[in-house]
């Protein structure tokens, strides 16, 4: 795997990580009052943990659809030129 391959992982593993840990914040005083009354600690973390796979879920059934829809679009655009050529540059810059 490229450099490049891994680096994006990482980002994407970063941002999922923010995510979780954002929604897990906003549920604080639900936590709370779980933990209060008898909650275990694996209940709240697989509470926790399917929130954030719900909506990475969601967010592949509307992406990879949207990404092949797109992709002729973006094979339209590239058409021709190299790996850093003409308009895509532009376009990624």
């Amino acid at each position: 795997m490229g450099f490049l391959a891994i680096v994006a992982l990482l980002l994407a593993a970063t941002g999922i990580y923010g995510v979780i840990g954002y929604l897990a914040a906003q549920r604080t005083r639900e936590i709370g009052v779980r933990l209060a009354l008898g909650a275990r600690r694996a209940d709240i973390f697989g509470m926790v943990l399917r929130g954030g796979l719900a909506r990475a879920a969601a967010g592949l059934v509307v992406g990879l659809p949207a990404a092949g829809a797109g992709r002729p679009v973006l094979k339209w655009f590239f058409f021709g030129s190299g790996p850093l050529g003409g308009g895509g540059f532009v376009l990624l810059g």
